[in-house]
């Protein structure tokens, strides 16, 4: 139980009494008998002190959602934690693309497992961009109709591998039209 809990609190009888005898203050503005009249805080919150605030409150959401508010355990709770795990990520696929290409021979299938690394690196950051998006405009949008080109790349070029592994090098090639051009057609391949 907290300030912040969803528990409603339930105080005992007697409560105000216990913290007037103790010389502290009520919510409703009743003070003890000893009770300085002049009393003043030593420090306000001004406008000018935000960032002051900001500095003691810290990582305070992270803590609010985790523990008070018992969200978010298992995922990541904050900018800092979201910014970190897309970046542990990425480097997880750049090592994983670094491994495999160094032990293929074969340099189709090394552009194959490059493609897929990199589309898998840029679909993390479009997600990581998207979600920095505080309002739902033509940006936000743009960037969820975005996980399609990387949804449906991804499959393919996997299809174009099994289809590369199963003939010999050079059999099988990229279909290039409209002058050589990479971006007209890149998934269409035909067989030699």
């Amino acid at each position: 139980m907290g300030l912040l809990s969803d528990v409603p609190l339930t105080l005992e009888s007697g409560l105000d009494e216990a913290l007037l005898s103790a010389g502290l203050s009520l919510a409703n503005g009743e003070r003890a008998r000893y009770f300085p009249e002049d009393y003043q805080a030593v420090r306000l919150l001004n406008e000018d002190d935000y960032d002051w605030f900001l500095e003691l409150t810290g990582d305070s959401s992270r803590d609010l959602r985790r523990q008070v508010l018992h969200t978010r355990r298992y995922t990541t709770a904050d900018l800092r934690e979201h910014i970190l795990s897309v970046l542990l990520i990425a480097v997880a696929i750049l090592l994983w693309k670094g491994t495999v290409s160094h032990r293929m021979i074969r340099r189709d299938v090394r552009w194959g497992v490059d493609t897929m690394g990199w589309l898998m690196v840029c679909w993390l950051m479009l997600r990581l961009f998207k979600y920095q998006l505080t309002s739902e405009r033509l940006l936000c949008r743009m960037c969820w109709y975005g996980y399609y080109i990387f949804q449906l790349a991804l499959p393919i070029i996997l299809l174009y591998l099994t289809v590369l592994l199963d003939h010999e090098e050079g059999e099988i090639r990229l279909l290039y039209l409209y002058g050589r051009h990479w971006l007209a057609m890149p998934f269409q391949f035909c067989w030699y």
